[in-house]
Order: structure tokens, then sequence, then C-alpha cells
């Protein structure tokens, strides 16, 4: 079981979501591939919170990872996204948003981002560059450490036993994030006008969507070391299963030989 991200969203309705503060835990990924994996799970998340009406819990699983999503009353403005594989229980993610919003609510003022955020959302102000957020992590500390704290749900659910149960029946499953996607939305051009993912990013999802678990590549973490021009490349070639490349003898294998044996392992 494992959770890799928690972020929180300013959520203004008709307006994109922006990120107001972010933790990352991706260390079962190889350093190369942690960029790429970040922005796809980043994407994921922002994409799922524009589209989680206020009040409203869902889940959208993509492929062996779920984005559990928490949209706070509109009098409030944000919107909560816990990132994990399938494995971790729904009732302790949710748990967990519901503890670290209402904690956010509480020690982070709306009059400290909202002045910032409609003037993003206006376009007389600029986003956070990629990877960043509008609040720095001093302003709350806690999703830091509660995205290490609780990769044990079981510790999780211990913690918490003081909360309000939550009513299962009100959160709404998805099997896929397409399902979430508002009539006439396209996942892949969704990602291509995207400007929060990296081109890397948009050529490894290019790749990745042919192959059945996408970015499960910690599953296979003893195949190929990538090459820092090559990454979303070599993240698929390993994602196919093939054989490992020799780290010295990756320079001598190159790009070419490796997307023509990754296309040939590719389903039609």
């Amino acid at each position: 079981m494992q959770l890799y991200g928690l972020l929180i969203f300013a959520n203004p309705p008709g307006a994109p979501a922006v990120p107001l503060t972010t933790a990352w835990e991706l260390g079962s990924f190889g350093w190369l591939q942690r960029g790429t994996v970040q922005d796809m799970m980043g994407f994921m998340a922002k994409t799922v919170a524009e589209r989680t009406k206020p009040t409203q819990r869902q889940s959208v699983q993509e492929n062996s990872y779920v984005a559990h999503v928490h949209s706070r009353p509109a009098s409030d403005g944000i919107c909560g996204v816990l990132i994990s594989d399938t494995e971790y229980p729904v009732r302790v993610a949710f748990s967990l948003l519901n503890k670290t919003l209402d904690e956010f609510v509480i020690k982070v003022q709306k009059s400290q981002w909202e002045s910032r955020v409609n003037a993003i959302t206006t376009g007389s102000a600029t986003a956070p560059p990629k990877g960043e957020a509008v609040l720095g992590i001093s302003a709350f500390p806690q999703a830091a450490d509660y995205i290490k704290r609780y990769q044990d749900p079981r510790q999780a659910d211990t913690i918490m036993k003081v909360q309000q149960e939550l009513d299962e029946t009100k959160i709404v499953l998805h099997k896929t994030i397409d399902s979430v996607l508002q009539r006439g939305e396209d996942l892949d051009k969704l990602v291509e006008k995207s400007g929060t993912l990296s081109e890397q990013s948009k050529m490894f999802y290019k790749t990745a969507k042919k192959i059945p678990a996408v970015l499960s590549c910690r599953r296979r973490a003893s195949y190929c070391t990538a090459l820092p021009s090559s990454a979303p490349l070599c993240v698929a070639y390993r994602l196919a299963a093939l054989p490992p490349i020799r780290p010295s003898a990756q320079a001598e294998f190159g790009c070419a030989r490796m997307l023509e044996l990754l296309c040939a392992a590719l389903p039609p």
C-alpha cells in the first residue's frame, strides 16, 4: 500500500483549479522518472479536482493509481486530492483528506491565498511555476508530515478513529478518469493542451497509454536505468517488461533500438 501525493487546490467555480499546497512521496520511483510521474499525477489531480462539485467525494482510478477527491463547501473554496495505489483503503484515504482539509481551513486563512488565486484565474497574475504551489511548505507543513506518516493505513486508521465514521455509500467510485470528464471532453486533447505538463510527460503519456498498468514502474524496478535524455522512453520500455539493458551498454543501445523493441512489444 502506498501514498504518492497529497494536494490542496483552490477550486473556484468555472475556473481552473490552482494548487495551494502539495506534498509528494515518490521514493519508490527511480529518480529519473520522478519528475514525469509527478507531472502526470499532478495533472490527474487537477483534472479530477476541477470536476468534483462542492461537498462531493469521489475516487477516480486510472490504471494502478487512484485519486481520492473531497471538495469542501463552496464557502471554503478548496478541494483536497490524495493519490494512492489501488490497495490503499478508501475509507482511510477519505479520513485523511477530512483531517487535512479541516486543519487547513483552521490554520490557513482564506485571505492568505484568495486574492492571488483570483488574480491567476483572471489572467492578471501568472500561475506558480510547474510543480510549485501558491503557498510555501511553511504555510501548511502538515501535508508533508501526513504523506509520510500515513503510508501505513493501520496507523492512520487508529489515529483517526475519533473522527465521525464516513458514509462510504456517498463516495462516487470511477474506474477511469474518462468517466469524470464532461461531455465532449477528450483526455488526449486535455493532455496536449495542458500548460502544466512538460513535453517529456506528454511524450510519456502517448507512449505509455498503450501499455497495461501505466506508470507502474516501481514493480519492475530491476529493469533498465534511464538515460536523462530518454527518460519517458525508458520508463515505457520498462513497463513493457522487456529485457534489461546493462548500464555499460546504454550508450551503444540507443533510443532508436529501444523504441524498435518497444513498438514490437506493444499490442496492436
